[in-house]
C-alpha cells in the first residue's frame, strides 16, 4: 500500500516536469535565433586594446603626440590604451595639466571605446620625462647608462642617463599626488576603464 502511494505521488509531481515544452509556449514568445559572425567579437572591457591610438572607425580625429594611425585589418576594440609621461601631467610641482586626459577620453567615446591609461614616471632612454623640478629635489637616484642596437650599419650606441630611485620616499610621496589628482578630477568617469602605474 505505502509503495503504491508513493509512485501515485511521484507520477504527481514529475508530471508537470515531463510535459511537452509546447504546453509552456505562449502567444508572447519570444524566438531569437543568432547569427554567425566572421568577424572578431568585441568583448567589452577584455581582449585586445589599440595602443597609443583609436579603433579606425569613427570621425577622424587631429593628431596629437603618440597618436599613431592602427593598420587597415587591425581589430575593432572596446579599450583604447594611451601612455603619458609624468613632465605632461606636472610640469610644476603641485600644477597638474589633465588637458590631454579629457580630449582623450572625449576621442575615445567618439570611437566608441573606453580609456586605459598608464603614467610614465620614467623610461628609459626617455629620462627628460621626468619633471625638472623633481629631479632637482631628488636625494636618491641612478646614474646608468643605456645600451641599443640601432643596426648593422649603426651598431651599437649607449647613452647616459638619469633614473629615479622608485623606493625613495620623495619619489612615492610625488607620484601617490599625482595619481590622487587624477582620482579627484576623474574618479567614476563612465569611459574611463583603469589606470596603471609605469614605476610598478
Amino acid at each position: 500500500m505505502r509503495r503504491r502511494t508513493f509512485l501515485h505521488t511521484l507520477a504527481t509531481v514529475a508530471a508537470p516536469l515531463l510535459a511537452p515544452t509546447a504546453a509552456f509556449a505562449t502567444d508572447d514568445a519570444v524566438v531569437v535565433e543568432p547569427k554567425e559572425l566572421e568577424g572578431v567579437l568585441v568583448n567589452p572591457g577584455m581582449g585586445l586594446e589599440t595602443f597609443n591610438r583609436f579603433n579606425p572607425s569613427g570621425p577622424k580625429m587631429p593628431p596629437g603626440p603618440g597618436l599613431l594611425e592602427p593598420p587597415a585589418n587591425y581589430p575593432v576594440c572596446s579599450i583604447a590604451y594611451f601612455r603619458l609621461w609624468w613632465q605632461e601631467l606636472e610640469p610644476k610641482q603641485g600644477v597638474f595639466n589633465f588637458d590631454r586626459i579629457e580630449s582623450l577620453l572625449k576621442q575615445a567615446r567618439a570611437h566608441g571605446q573606453d580609456l586605459a591609461l598608464r603614467f610614465m614616471p620614467w623610461f628609459p632612454p626617455h629620462w627628460w620625462q621626468t619633471p625638472e623640478w623633481f629631479k632637482r629635489q631628488a636625494a636618491h637616484y641612478f646614474r646608468c647608462r643605456f645600451r641599443q642596437w640601432e643596426g648593422p650599419q649603426r651598431g651599437l650606441s649607449e647613452q647616459d642617463y638619469w633614473a629615479p630611485d622608485f623606493n625613495d620616499a620623495w619619489f612615492l610621496d610625488r607620484t601617490e599626488a599625482l595619481v590622487q589628482a587624477f582620482g579627484e578630477k576623474f574618479n567614476g568617469h563612465p569611459d574611463l576603464a583603469y589606470l596603471d602605474i609605469g614605476s610598478v
